[in-house]
């Protein structure tokens, strides 16, 4: 097995920190990703926005991102047909591998509850995340995603917007803690559309949209990850011996 040479590693999330420390690291810290607080934060729908997709007078469940292999976002088509004569609608923003054939597959089944908004510019997304009424994460079942926390999630509950969490391990831990998502079984149709109904009916989006925005102040800030990481460097930096000549 190759040795370390690095002073110190850093990894991105607990799970990936203990097989980091069993290839005998010196020295591992574990420093998340964040979101920026002050451009990610709450506010008012876009009124507008919400009528481009189609969800003026609907609960508008959105998913923000990449439409790839790794989201198993089929199951969001499958949900949106047994949602059918429910008021809800599915909103896909974003491109990605899956995109073509996900639009082809709606069209096919005539989803009139799902739109696809397409691929938007970074400065919308808070606009974008503040204009749903809960937002969807979801990865596919596979044991290597989860130690995984998509950025996504920190920046959804910075806009203080609730979440379907269609996750397992580390990001499921995370928005646990929060207590701002709807937890639903990953690849799970069924579990999908139960935490869209309970998302529905529930009184307490608003209350989780505050936890979730609270959660992120308290330990996702990137500011702080960020002075965090500056002070790994600088450790590192001063126990390097200087080279020579």
């Amino acid at each position: 097995m190759a040795r370390w040479n690095a002073g110190t590693v850093v990894a991105v999330s607990p799970r990936f920190r203990d097989p980091i420390l069993a290839r005998e690291a010196k020295a591992v810290e574990v420093i998340t990703n964040g979101a920026d607080l002050d451009f990610f934060a709450p506010g008012p729908p876009d009124p507008q926005l919400r009528e481009s997709w189609g969800g003026k007078d609907q609960f508008v469940v959105l998913y923000a991102g990449t439409l790839g292999l790794a989201h198993g976002l089929k199951a969001v088509l499958d949900a949106a047909e047994l949602l059918k004569d429910r008021p809800v609608r599915f909103v896909l923003v974003g491109e990605g591998a899956e995109r073509a054939g996900l639009e082809a597959e709606a069209e096919r089944r005539t989803l009139t509850n799902v739109h696809f908004a397409g691929l938007q510019p970074r400065e919308r997304m808070p606009d974008i995340y503040r204009s749903a009424d809960i937002c969807l994460v979801a990865l596919r079942p596979l044991p290597l995603l989860e130690a995984f926390i998509p950025s996504k999630i920190f920046e959804i509950l910075a806009c203080g917007r609730p979440m379907i969490a269609a996750v397992s391990g580390e990001p499921l831990e995370s928005v646990n803690r929060a207590g701002a998502a709807f937890p639903a079984e990953p690849g799970s149709v069924r579990s999908l559309a139960d935490a869209v109904e309970r998302a529905l009916s529930s009184d307490s989006l608003a209350e989780m949209g505050v936890s979730g925005r609270r959660f992120v102040e308290q330990h996702f800030d990137r500011r702080e990850l960020a002075d965090r990481y500056l002070r790994v460097l600088e450790h590192v930096r001063s126990s390097t011996p200087t080279a020579g000549p």
